[in-house]
């Protein structure tokens, strides 16, 4: 049935709308036009659009397409009811009218695509106003509601003056529909979306709205102390974070300048050092050639040879396994996975060469001194230059067996000082006495004197160490007590049917363990002295 003619309608395909309301308004004249409600049954947003079309929508917009169905359209409803929710009702009437608007291409308007203005049902302008949309109330007329509701009046004094007022048909007090402020879900559900009920609800719950702002206000108040108190620890943590970083920054200046005079003193090869006293025993004799004088004051010469030895760290879970032929530790790493079973658990074990960090031999060749003494223990009673003084003065005396002093170079942070003298010999007097007292006025200063050792280093050799005839293994799954499941470890590498052969030394790293194994030249065994914490 074609809808009523009005002398033209209020809205036509090709209308354009500058946004969603708009088209809101026009839509509400036309249903007024044909007495025929219409509901959106098919929508896409403009941000689901977005993903599909690359243009760029005006937000007022907000959809991209929709579809205006009649309030009768859809499939026709069957009722499944087995009587026990009596006199179900739908307005579904499998009506195919429908307003269908898209945005136009540049997203910048609404535009009406087509219309379909045919129906299969009576549009009676009777019933219009009785359709639950026509019957809603507005935001004005449902807060009247709510003040008149205050005072307990009669419900049917009250459906009379609200039906006066808002110019809506209302059938019965507790059968109105509310306006847009109600939920969505509420005005839905026709039984418990009334707005008699919805007031009703509402006026019920203003306790207990008070009482909830009473403990928000309360809650606020607490979570505002939380915060300043939040507030005072960051401070108190910014502070302190500083103090460390200056704190950090002085001690990495130092780090740095006492790397730097390291590396200098490396790059020279000179070392000069107070060794540590040691005892020492007579081994041989050095002859003297004829045509060499011989020197009552030559100087004592030593030779130390240092070569690192390199420490392995052993994770927890694995093991280190060292055969006694080469061929085999190679063939185990070869095979890489290993089945391993322990009463009844079969695990899998993974075979890896052992990689090492480098190595340094090197010599160190020192000789004593004749012109220069090492003095230590000193105490810090004056500036670094006033100290200098008072040593030289202090040494030069004859009384105690000094001479001429040429430099002074005085530490403060190690309290040491190198004193070098002009004549040989007077370094060997002072040295005979290791205690020493210096006058300085009132004060009296009293130092430690030992030998000062001047040498370099030679020989240097730097390489990588390489274990051909140790393995690691890894995976390994503690199943029974570590020192049973070591030994069943190497039992079962010593068999030629898993492709092991004679084990030297075996390592394994239990749960929770921290073993450090050191590796030794290839002279001596693989691994030796397994340190474990």
């Amino acid at each position: 049935m074609a809808a009523p003619s009005c002398g033209g309608f209020a809205i036509r395909v090709g209308d354009e709308f500058n946004d969603f309301d708009a088209l809101q308004e026009a839509i509400k004249r036309y249903e007024k036009q044909t007495y025929i409600s219409y509901w959106i049954r098919d929508s896409r947003t403009i941000d689901a659009a977005r993903k599909r079309v690359q243009t760029v929508f005006r937000p007022e917009l907000r959809y991209y397409e929709l579809t205006f169905a009649c309030i009768k359209g859809g499939r026709k409803y069957t009722s499944k009811s087995q009587g026990k929710r009596p006199n179900q009702r739908t307005f579904r009437a499998e009506c195919q009218a429908a307003i269908k608007v898209r945005a136009r291409r540049d997203g910048q308007k609404l535009v009406v695509r087509s219309i379909m203005r045919d129906h299969n049902h009576d549009n009676p302008k009777e019933t219009f106003h009785l359709l639950p949309k026509e019957r809603r109330l507005a935001n004005m007329h449902l807060e009247e509601v709510k003040d008149i509701l205050r005072t307990k009046p009669n419900t049917k004094i009250l459906q009379s003056h609200i039906s006066k007022q808002s110019n809506r048909t209302i059938l019965k007090m507790e059968d109105f529909t509310v306006g847009e402020n109600i939920p969505e879900a509420m005005n839905e559900d026709r039984g418990e979306g009334t707005a008699v009920t919805f007031v009703k609800r509402s006026l019920a719950k203003e306790k207990t709205r008070e009482e909830l702002g009473t403990e928000l206000k309360e809650a606020k108040a607490e979570l505002k102390k939380l915060n300043d108190l939040l507030h005072f620890a960051e401070l108190k943590h910014d502070v302190e974070q500083g103090r460390l970083v200056q704190e950090n920054q002085v001690l990495q200046a130092e780090l740095r300048r006492i790397q730097m005079q390291l590396n200098r003193e490396l790059g020279e090869f000179g070392i000069s050092s107070s060794l540590p006293e040691k005892p020492l025993e007579f081994t041989e004799v050095i002859e003297t050639l004829n045509e060499t004088p011989v020197d009552e004051s030559l100087a004592i010469q030593s030779n130390f040879s240092i070569s690192t030895t390199v420490t392995y760290p052993l994770s927890s879970g694995d093991a280190l396994i060292t055969f006694e032929d080469e061929k085999v530790a190679q063939k185990v790493i070869a095979k890489r996975i290993h089945f391993f079973v322990v009463d009844d658990y079969r695990m899998e074990i993974k075979a890896f060469p052992i990689a090492l960090e480098l190595v340094q031999n090197f010599e160190i060749n020192t000789e004593v001194s004749k012109t220069k003494i090492l003095v230590w223990d000193i105490p810090s009673c004056f500036s670094p230059e006033q100290m200098e003084d008072k040593l030289e003065l202090g040494f030069c005396r004859p009384t105690i067996g000094g001479g001429e002093v040429v430099s002074v170079e005085y530490t403060p942070e190690t309290s040491t000082a190198v004193i070098t003298f002009k004549d040989e010999g007077v370094a060997e007097k002072l040295t005979c006495q290791r205690a020493h007292t210096i006058n300085a006025r009132k004060d009296n200063i009293k130092v430690k004197v030992s030998p000062f050792l001047q040498g370099n280093l030679k020989n240097l050799n730097t390489y990588s160490a390489m274990s051909q005839r140790t393995v690691l293994l890894k995976d390994i799954v503690e199943v029974i007590a570590p020192d049973d499941l070591q030994d069943r470890l190497e039992i079962f590498f010593q068999k030629d049917s898993n492709g092991g052969g004679e084990v030297q030394n075996i390592v394994y790293a239990a749960k929770k363990k921290r073993v450090f194994v050191r590796f030794a030249e290839f002279s001596s065994p693989s691994m030796t002295n397994p340190k474990a914490q």
